[in-house]
């Protein structure tokens, strides 16, 4: 998949990253991942409800970012946030807390 748009997805967290749940986030796309990377601390710092925010940029394809399918969000055993759409699993290989 070439992305075409990017992201963003942000979760919400215990201080442990025990429990975690998915923030709404505007529906704002970015054209590269740098951009939506660099609106990451923003945005983890608009969450409330929880103690701690990460997030993490998926790149989309045009049919995923038209469609804005669902995603199933966790955590990898090294500490990986993925995000996994119904039909193919994106990695993301850091994420920004706030």
């Amino acid at each position: 998949m070439e992305p075409i748009v990017f992201a963003m997805f942000i979760m919400g967290c215990g201080h442990n990253l025990d429990v975690c749940r998915p923030v709404d986030t505007s529906t704002q796309q970015f054209e590269t991942r740098a951009a939506c990377e660099e609106a990451i601390p923003d945005a983890a710092r608009d969450v409330t409800g929880f103690p701690t925010a990460i997030g993490a940029c998926v790149g989309l394809s045009a049919t995923q970012a038209s469609a804005r399918p669902d995603y199933l969000w966790y955590f990898a055993a090294d500490g990986r946030l993925i995000v996994e759409p119904k039909d193919e699993a994106i990695q993301l290989a850091g994420g920004t807390g706030g």
